[in-house]
């Protein structure tokens, strides 16, 4: 088939199949991508260069530094090496589906499965955007079911414990608190400011302004996460007395410091007043739950806390993925819409009180629903 000229010379594609009818179709889809002006998919490049191109014209310019570091793990560690040597015309639903079972066969956990086939759809929606093959195949291959993370919070109890032994931290304590007490993710509270902090009459409030992030070679400012993490949270007493105490301690530290103390107006800050590196919060927050004895968890586990006991004082959802900063309320319901015993029993309680005094209950109901609004 003639394709017309490209560098000065004529170009011709030639057009296999097994039958007839199989020819007669790859021979109109070749005519119509000739009508519409896109490039014949003649081109040799291999799945490996591509990604490469991908992830240096597209991938970095576009996203946030640590998903750019994401992205290139994936392709580095589980992508170039596994198909990266195919041709990208070549790659077809069969190669996926190998890869994706040659991951699961070596025990890669369910998550890293599914990222390295979310990475791989995202690579190759921008190879169909840009003419280099018709069908995006990662989109039909069918990872394994992924069981999604249940919130591992924390009782009551060990929330207590804890508060108790971060009060003592002068350097991580009040980062542990803040996510216990309302909810915040880690690059979140490493990204507040005392600026971000008001108070009125009706109490004390916290925006999310930026957020800190590490990197290759330390700690980045960046942005809320999404346009609902930008949001501003009325903080609980507890914490405002921790902030007063803080503050305090860290004027002390920056008198001590002297010329040496970089002015970023944080409430999380090392001794120089630079930003505490979020790794380091990991390992601070793992010494504490180890020195009391409780099994290991996530540092997103506080925040996974705040939201279980802010629903099990029957705050109400909305607000608390309000509170949470969460995209979609649906997100909320989706990770905490689990009912524990003590919620059901929660729900009776709620009923009893609703026959026996629903003059009252209403009057709870719309505080509520003021709230919401």
């Amino acid at each position: 088939m003639d394709v017309g000229f490209s560098d000065g010379s004529r170009r011709r594609k030639t057009i296999y199949g097994t039958t007839r009818s199989e020819v007669a179709t790859k021979l109109r889809e070749a005519q119509t991508d000739k009508d519409r002006g896109r490039l014949p998919l003649t081109g040799r490049q291999r799945v490996g260069d591509f990604l490469d191109d991908w992830l240096l014209m597209k991938a970095k310019p576009g996203v946030r530094p640590k998903t750019y570091e994401r992205y290139e793990q994936v392709v580095r560690i589980h992508l170039k090496p596994t198909i990266g040597h195919l041709q990208l015309q070549q790659l077809r639903v069969q190669h996926v589906q190998e890869l994706i079972s040659s991951l699961t066969a070596q025990s890669y956990a369910q998550a890293t499965v599914e990222n390295v086939c979310r990475v791989l759809r995202t690579a190759l929606n921008v190879a169909v955007d840009w003419d280099l093959v018709r069908d995006n195949v990662a989109r039909r291959a069918r990872p394994p079911k992924h069981d999604p993370l249940q919130p591992n919070s924390f009782t009551l109890d060990e929330t207590r414990q804890i508060l108790t032994a971060a009060a003592s931290d002068a350097r991580y304590g009040v980062a542990i608190s803040l996510a216990l007490l309302v909810g915040f993710r880690r690059g979140e509270i490493l990204g507040l400011r005392w600026s971000d902090l008001r108070t009125d009459e009706s109490g004390t409030y916290a925006t999310v302004r930026s957020t800190v992030n590490a990197i290759k070679g330390g700690v980045q400012f960046g942005e809320p996460k999404s346009h609902a993490a930008r949001r501003t949270v009325a903080l609980p007493g507890q914490a405002v007395q921790l902030l007063e105490t803080h503050r305090a301690r860290q004027a002390a530290e920056r008198l001590s410091a002297g010329e040496t103390w970089a002015d970023n107006g944080l409430i999380c800050a090392t001794s120089l007043g630079t930003p505490i590196n979020p790794r380091n919060l990991n390992r601070a927050f793992a010494t504490l739950v180890e020195s009391l004895g409780f099994p290991h968890r996530r540092f997103h586990d506080c925040r996974h806390t705040a939201a279980s006991l802010m629903l099990t004082c029957g705050v109400p959802t909305l607000i608390v993925h309000k509170q949470l900063g969460h995209s979609d309320a649906r997100t909320t319901f989706n990770i905490y819409g689990h009912v524990k015993q003590e919620d059901r029993a929660l729900a009776a309680s709620m009923m009893t009180r609703l026959i026996a005094a629903p003059e009252t209950l209403a009057v709870n109901l719309a505080v509520n629903e003021r709230e919401i609004a």
